[in-house]
């Protein structure tokens, strides 16, 4: 999901004033979607083999709701990188009575997904997935790789950076519409910078695409769909993610079973109003 923030803010403090609190907000918006891009990063530990992604997949598409704790999706949300960044991020979200609701609508969004798999295939049905072939990255791809990567790095680290340029009124006009305090304010740049300058330090070693089938079978093992799918596993900073970085970036494996980016723009609209 691509999005700019600017790193220079000059703005007439009386004809823009009302423009520079929606334009901070919706930045804040639109980076916070880019965190929340995937579900699967909550599953990602440290691995050494790059079946793992999917095996989690798996974990992620056989969830019964109460088993999915968003607050454990966003904190590693990039399967272990500034995994206290992102915990700082979402304390500072929850407290919000303005940016909170995105976060309960994420976790009924997801109760939804399990429900409507269940009205369509039933309680009992399983999903698996089975590799079919993988292919190694060249170096030219694992460039593309990295530098979507570091890309979303540099919009975290942009937004932290735009944040230092307010002025005091600016801030307070920020937060009130925010709904947090000065204090969480400064946590929130920093945690967005320090966040964003580990990504851009992340550093792939080897990556494939993978051919998969996914099968969902009844209580009796009897398939009852089946398609095939494929997917981009990357080594970074030695952990194995499936990372979609030719379109938008990601951490996922499969788009039936997880929470999409255009979902949580749904979800968020509403804050482009503030």
């Amino acid at each position: 999901m691509a999005c700019a923030f600017p790193r220079e803010a000059q703005y007439d403090e009386k004809e823009n004033h009302h423009k520079m609190k929606k334009r901070a907000i919706l930045a804040s918006v639109l980076s916070i979607m880019t965190i929340f891009a995937s579900i699967y990063g909550a599953f990602s530990i440290i691995m050494n083999s790059y079946t793992k992604p999917i095996r989690d997949a798996e974990k992620i598409a056989n969830a019964t709701a109460e088993d999915y704790n968003y607050e454990d999706v966003m904190s590693k949300s990039y399967g272990g990188l500034g995994e206290s960044e992102l915990q700082t991020i979402f304390t500072v979200l929850s407290s919000s009575a303005v940016l909170s609701p995105a976060l309960d609508e994420a976790q009924t969004n997801f109760a939804s997904m399990i429900e409507t798999r269940n009205q369509q295939y039933g309680e009992n049905a399983t999903v698996s997935y089975s590799v079919l072939s993988k292919e190694e990255l060249s170096i030219s791809e694992l460039q593309q790789a990295k530098l979507s990567i570091t890309e979303e790095g540099e919009r975290l680290i942009g937004l932290g950076e735009f944040f230092e340029t307010l002025t005091e009124q600016q801030i307070a006009d920020l937060t009130e519409s925010m709904d947090i305090t000065t204090d969480d304010f400064e946590k929130l740049k920093d945690a967005l910078k320090a966040l964003g300058e580990e990504i851009c330090g992340a550093q792939v070693s080897v990556g494939y695409h993978v051919q998969l089938t996914r099968t969902i079978s009844d209580a009796d093992g009897n398939v009852i769909d089946s398609q095939q799918l494929q997917t981009t596993v990357l080594n970074i900073n030695g952990q194995w993610l499936a990372y979609d970085y030719e379109n938008g970036g990601g951490f996922k494996v499969d788009d039936d079973f997880s929470i999409s980016s255009q979902e949580l723009e749904q979800i968020l609209e509403p804050m482009r109003n503030i």
